[in-house]
């Protein structure tokens, strides 16, 4: 199979459109939204104005600020140093540029964590001012092939624009849960009559029931995203089996740590991070425990 900057990668099987499964993804999270801030309204719980704001404005805020706080959190919390393509290994530093010059991607913002946890993640809000961390860790255990895999697939988030789609997928169950709480604690505090408590109850029943199910469609959004970021790999690496190789040493790297690093807390603890990152430390350590239980066998449909 050829190499990320020769011939063109062997053809790879069809996948479903995205951007129409994630459209209607999110016309489905958006309408359950509207429709308990529609029924809040018309039993008088919260007005249209109140309604707006708490979405429109959790939303803004969300988009705004949330690259700057990561940013932030990052640089505190876990020592982040931008470093630019220089901060990579040579042979990664060539492929990220290649590979953007290729695709017509701009650059993003590198930056290196010096932590054993081996991970990689992107966020941001578009592809111009995405950032794209890594761990010391990842590059350690994988290989050449492997590394450029893990950088395709995180390019694949940035050129599918998922940051900014998760961002706005994962502001619904947050507003209906919070909707739940509002709802609960002011039927536990109100003096009203027995019909205004009910509507509080019926809004609130309602909100947990929808966040709950929006939580799975969120889900479900981040794994069909998932699955194009590995396609957008294989197809720009020409080596699909390299990003299966690197997700396992990943896997095994993730549980390994937490096995004997209980105590410590590393850049796969930070909630932000566990979400964006290319392996979930829970997953991972169900996924070596999985392979060892089978001998040792272990594919990427288990990442």
């Amino acid at each position: 199979m050829p190499r990320a900057g020769g011939a063109a990668p062997a053809a790879l099987a069809g996948l479903p459109s995205l951007a129409l499964r994630a459209g209607a993804l999110l016309a489905v999270l958006y309408g359950a939204l509207g429709a308990i801030l529609f029924l809040a309204v018309e039993l008088k719980a919260m007005t249209p104005e109140a309604s707006l704001m708490s979405a429109g404005g959790f939303l803004f805020v969300q988009i705004l600020l949330g690259p700057f706080l990561m940013d932030l959190s990052l640089k505190w919390l876990h020592s982040l140093t931008w470093t630019g393509l220089d901060g990579l290994p040579p042979h990664a530093a060539q492929f990220l540029s290649d590979a953007c010059r290729r695709k017509g991607l701009p650059v993003p913002r590198i930056g290196i964590i010096k932590d054993g946890t081996p991970n990689a993640f992107t966020y941001g809000r578009v592809p111009s001012a995405a950032r794209l961390v890594v761990t010391t860790g990842l590059l350690e255990i994988l290989d050449d092939d492997e590394t450029s895999a893990v950088l395709g697939h995180e390019l694949g988030h940035i050129a599918n624009y998922d940051m900014l789609v998760m961002t706005i997928a994962s502001v619904v169950p947050v507003l209906l849960y919070g909707i739940y709480r509002a709802c609960t604690k002011s039927r536990r505090s109100s003096s009203g009559s027995s019909k205004g408590q009910g509507q509080l109850a019926a809004i609130g029943i309602a909100a947990y029931l929808l966040y709950v199910l929006t939580r799975y469609l969120v889900l479900t959004l981040s794994r069909l995203r998932e699955l194009h970021a590995d396609r957008w790999s294989a197809e720009v690496t020409g080596r699909p089996n390299a990003l299966a190789s690197a997700l396992v040493k990943i896997a095994y790297g993730l549980a390994g740590r937490e096995r004997s690093e209980e105590g410590e807390k590393g850049v796969g603890d930070l909630a932000a991070a566990r979400m964006l990152g290319i392996f979930d430390p829970t997953s991972a350590k169900a996924l070596a425990v999985s392979a060892s239980r089978g001998g040792g066998a272990a594919g990427p449909s288990k990442a």
